[in-house]
């Protein structure tokens, strides 16, 4: 669940060869749009049931398996990090591995990112993808 998430203690990101153990700050931890049923009746009185895009920002827990569900997660890392990241995201995007772990090291959420491209800005890094499979 994404309160989970709030309260984990370490956050560890994986870009191509790169890995970042040291991440100051996570926000946006949520991907996707809901779709909602709804439910009319024609003139003839048919029952006609549609899906209609929802609300964005599913939380983690909500995030379903089979289906594209492109996001952005924000980081703040340490300078240098945040450097060594931006200069391995120039070769283009990549899949990325956000591990979420608790206090005691056990991950609590895996989230692969699928094509991940990077967005810098001095220690705030956005990461933009396309599509979102959580473990």
């Amino acid at each position: 669940m994404l309160g989970d998430a709030s309260r984990a203690d370490k956050f560890a990101l994986e870009f191509g060869n790169l890995r970042v153990g040291t991440i100051k700050s996570v926000s946006g931890i949520a991907s996707g749009q809901e779709s909602i049923e709804v439910k009319q009746n024609t003139p003839k009185g048919d029952l006609l049931i549609r899906e209609v895009p929802g609300p964005r920002d599913l939380p983690i827990s909500q995030v379903r398996s089979g289906v594209v569900q492109p996001g952005q997660i924000k980081l703040v890392l340490e300078p240098d990090q945040a450097q060594a990241l931006a200069a391995a995201a120039e070769g283009g995007s990549e899949d990325a591995v956000l591990t979420i772990s608790d206090g005691e090291g056990e991950a609590v959420h895996v989230l692969k990112l699928a094509n991940a491209s990077v967005d810098a800005e001095g220690e705030e890094i956005t990461l933009t993808f396309e599509d979102i499979n959580v473990e």
